[in-house]
């Protein structure tokens, strides 16, 4: 194993946790220091206590290097180039720059143009930035600032139009002390004005069953805006997640393959750097792309930031904290271009610990079975008194905080005047045990239809979809290529995606295409287990087989053998791509002290 930490707080003695190279398995060490006794370019050097603690099933543990980076180190030796860094909230894509230093490049300016970017640094402040602009006429200055520490930040917003139908050269100048890195975010020209491509907006609910949702049977009514949502398009009431937690499920309903394609199957891991991501798609065919998230594993924990112009992270957030007022006028400012939009928000996630006026109307103590308490699920003031009944209500509580969040989202879309042009899709990255024989939760190896089942619901009031239910079963794998399509932009759309479009079943009600489909998952650590739906038929690689009543949709378990099961995955789909290798992606993520409390917090670290 090989160690670096980075960032080290001043607060000592600091815990910390890094995954080894076997799944699942963590080496905690302790940081203490002394007082600092010198100063080497720029950094403190401290003298060092480390104690390491191994599980109980490593023997002997080799650590290659120690190593104390602050941010700038990442740069080496280059003295400018492009880099994805945080500034302020914001992780983005940024050209960098060692003071004092001046860059340049030439564009043509499009009419209605505009140029966009946040202006930050890493190292010794005050940092001067200036914006200027060189025409025919001589040079014209467009922006200039002055930051003082590194939690300063600029946002650049600057109308082009004087220059629209020339070619210009943009300069950029930083003026600071050396060992100072300036950071441009984002740097973008728009064109100005869209075509006639349609917005995108994928609104995921962490944790969602399809049945808490009244389009979906439920009669709790805790679900009135996914309802009016699904009124006004289509519901597939069998749609089904590639795997059955968040660090699988979500790249590869962003990158269109299984997980055992995408690579990110075990604990720490990303995806796979050869193979680009819808968001990537999306910026490449021009549209303005932006991730809202609650949860780290659907982006920079496994790399899925990839292809966003603006990322917000709000590890843990509630629904109303992460769709504020800041998504607002992100809308707003990008409401004249066709922009990708990626919610994924996190209230129905284990703890269920839905706001206080909440409570009040789902009792936590209501009758039933008495529950152990349990941190993963309840909050510390119901230790002694949790019930079924009562964490059951908790998450019905939960699934209406989130609900919440989609009705701000969809009246901004209307308050800009951009909803009939945009393709809204409302679905969950996986289910949730909810007692069913005794399971809570997600994950592990687990492959009920509790954990697979997700709700599936489409509207683009333009775009001529059918107010429908479709039974049909169908995968979040069919996402990716259903956006592209109903963008235009299925020319360029990947031969190796894994799903298939929708846009015909949505616009038409023509279902061959899905007829008799294999839709198939993963558990994805430590089992790796596998399975698939054929009909009314759940096979899973162990040898479990289970049927389904089309009179009720209930599930049953039947008898079968390994054998059987062996036979079924023979046709396990193969994937255009190559395995994941050292090549396309860089293994294990470096996961910070702040970010792995927040794991913790979420029951994927103990």
């Amino acid at each position: 194993m090989a160690a670096k930490f980075e960032n080290v707080p001043d607060d000592m003695p600091w815990t910390e946790s890094v995954p080894l190279h076997s799944p699942g398995e963590w080496v905690t060490y302790t940081i203490d220091t002394s007082s600092p006794d010198s100063e080497v370019a720029g950094t403190h050097d401290r003298l060092v206590s480390i104690r390491l603690n191994a599980p109980p099933s490593v023997e002997e543990l080799d650590v290659a290097s120690m190593k104390f980076l602050d941010r700038r180190a990442r740069f080496g030796s280059a003295s400018y180039g492009v880099t994805r860094e945080a500034i302020g909230r914001d992780a983005s894509q940024c050209v960098f720059a060692y003071c004092p230093s001046e860059m340049s490049w030439k564009t043509e300016i499009k009419k209605g143009a505009r140029l966009e970017g946040e202006w930050g640094f890493l190292g010794e402040g005050p940092l001067k930035m200036v914006l200027a602009l060189r025409d025919g006429d001589g040079e014209h200055e467009l922006a200039q600032t002055t930051l003082n520490t590194e939690d300063d930040s600029e946002s650049l917003k600057v109308e082009l139009n004087r220059w629209a139908g020339q070619e210009v050269e943009f300069v950029w100048r930083t003026e600071g002390p050396e060992q100072t890195v300036a950071l441009w975010g984002s740097p973008i020209v728009w064109g100005g004005g869209r075509g006639k491509q349609p917005n995108v907006v994928v609104y995921l609910v962490d944790a969602l069953r399809p049945d808490r949702l009244g389009c979906y049977g439920s009669t709790d009514e805790l679900t009135p805006n996914a309802d009016a949502l699904a009124a006004q398009g289509t519901v597939f009431l069998r749609a089904y997640a590639a795997a059955n937690w968040t660090h699988a499920s979500v790249p590869s309903l962003l990158m269109g393959v299984l997980p055992d394609v995408h690579g990110a199957n075990i604990t720490g891991y990303k995806v796979r750097g050869d193979t680009p991501t819808l968001a990537e798609v999306f910026a490449s065919e021009g549209y303005a792309t932006a991730s809202y998230l609650a949860n780290g594993y659907s982006g920079t924990f496994t790399d899925l930031d990839r292809g966003f112009d603006t990322v917000r992270c709000l590890l843990n957030a509630y629904s109303d904290e992460l769709i504020n007022e800041d998504l607002r006028e992100w809308i707003a400012d990008h409401g004249d271009l066709p922009f990708f939009l990626y919610l994924h928000t996190m209230d129905p996630h284990a703890r269920y610990e839905p706001r206080g006026a909440d409570l009040s109307s789902f009792d936590p103590t209501v009758g039933g079975k008495a529950c152990e308490w349990d941190p993963y699920y309840d909050p510390e003031a119901l230790r002694g008194k949790v019930t079924a009944e009562g964490r059951r209500a908790r998450y019905g509580a939960e699934v209406r905080d989130a609900d919440q969040g989609l009705a701000s989202l969809i009246a901004w879309l209307d308050e800009f005047g951009v909803s009939a042009n945009t393709v809204v899709v409302f679905i969950a990255d996986h289910g949730e045990y909810l007692g069913e024989n005794g399971e809570w939760g997600h994950g592990g190896p687990r492959m009920n239809i509790e954990v697979l089942q997700v709700p599936m619901i489409w509207r683009w009031p333009g775009g001529g979809i059918l107010q429908q239910e479709v039974r049909t079963p169908v995968s979040l794998l069919d996402v990716f290529p259903t956006l592209l399509a109903a963008a235009g932009i299925q020319d360029s759309s990947p031969g190796y995606l894994q799903g298939v479009s929708l846009l015909r079943t949505l616009k038409t009600g023509d279902k061959r295409a899905l007829a008799g489909r294999a839709i198939w998952f993963m558990e994805t650590s430590p089992a790796f287990l596998k399975s698939c739906i054929r009909g009314d038929y759940q096979f899973l690689s162990n040898g479990e087989r289970f049927v389904r009543s089309p009179e009720t949709g209930k599930w049953q378990a039947e008898t079968s053998s390994k054998e059987d099961a062996e036979r079924e995955f023979e046709s396990w789909p193969t994937s255009k791509l190559p395995p994941p290798s050292s090549l396309a992606t860089s293994g294990q993520v470096e996961i910070r002290h702040d970010q792995l409390e927040a794991l913790k917090a979420l029951g994927y670290v103990k």
